[in-house]
């Protein structure tokens, strides 16, 4: 082998900034748009998940605070949490929510 050649095989291979069509700090293909391909396959998944999971979520806090009677919907405002927190079924339903989530991992174990 060459000095010349020993040379070029003994630098470091770096990217420098807008240095398309160079090769990457690890050796491997150009780094001009390896940017989008990263991020770009996340914009799907982000879009799915905003789809079937915020959304669905957003929706019900609007329609909480709704009042639904023969499909005519009307804003009821705090009046459907006012007497949610009045009932005393309600009351018991979370005394049973509580109690189970308590003792589901002991009986688990």
């Amino acid at each position: 082998m060459t000095d010349t050649a020993r040379s070029r095989s003994a630098r470091p291979r770096t990217a420098l900034a807008g240095s398309c069509g160079r090769p990457s700090a690890a050796g491997g293909a150009s780094s001009c748009g390896a940017t989008f391909p990263r991020t770009g396959s996340l914009i799907g998944a982000v879009l799915c998940f905003a789809l079937f999971s915020w959304y669905p979520m957003v929706r019900e806090i609007i329609m909480s605070f709704q009042k639904t009677h023969l499909g005519v919907t009307t804003w009821a405002g705090w009046t459907n949490y006012i007497r949610i927190f009045h009932d005393p079924e309600f009351r018991t339903a979370v005394a049973n929510t509580l109690e189970f989530t308590g003792l589901a991992p002991v009986s688990s174990a």
